[in-house]
């Protein structure tokens, strides 16, 4: 109710969430990025780590713009993380010497960049299909990652 009322101190208020959250975000990939020893997905890790945390201050130092900066920032961020999706998708199709789900990852990489360039697309009214766009690819994310954990339990033992 109170975002019917106040849509220019919601959209802030949404601003400066979605800033926190990419923050966070960014510091747990920068992490685990760091502290993975090697392999196809670390470079990958720490640099999209890096760009979220980027992103993530970028929108807390200026929310003035609120829900259009929030936009182009989603928009960049989708088209970067589905790119380096792609890129890591296709890095670990050969992986270990084993068959694995690079199909989903690849498939996450392509929804991402469609989403981002959806969002640039229709942006003077695309202010309205944020939540929608951030939710599809929240769910999408959440079943890729459970994917990658099946996959992982039953790799063979080294």
């Amino acid at each position: 109710m109170f975002a019917i009322l106040q849509p220019s101190i919601a959209a802030e208020a949404i601003a400066m969430m979605i800033g926190w959250l990419l923050v966070f975000s960014g510091l747990f990939a920068l992490i685990g990025g760091i502290s993975h020893q090697s392999g196809p997905r670390s470079p990958v890790a720490f640099g999209g780590g890096l760009i979220t945390l980027i992103f993530g201050f970028l929108l807390l130092i200026l929310p003035a713009p609120a829900l259009a900066t929030v936009t182009i920032i989603l928009a960049i961020f989708f088209l970067i993380a589905g790119l380096a999706e792609l890129f890591s998708a296709l890095l670990l199709r050969t992986a270990y010497g084993v068959s694995n789900h690079c199909g989903l990852a690849f498939f996450h990489g392509i929804l991402c960049v469609m989403f981002g360039l959806a969002l640039i697309v229709l942006w003077p009214s695309s202010f309205v299909v944020i939540g929608i766009i951030l939710g599809m690819n929240l769910c999408i994310t959440g079943a890729y990652l459970i994917s990658l954990s099946w996959y992982v339990r039953t790799l063979p033992p080294r």
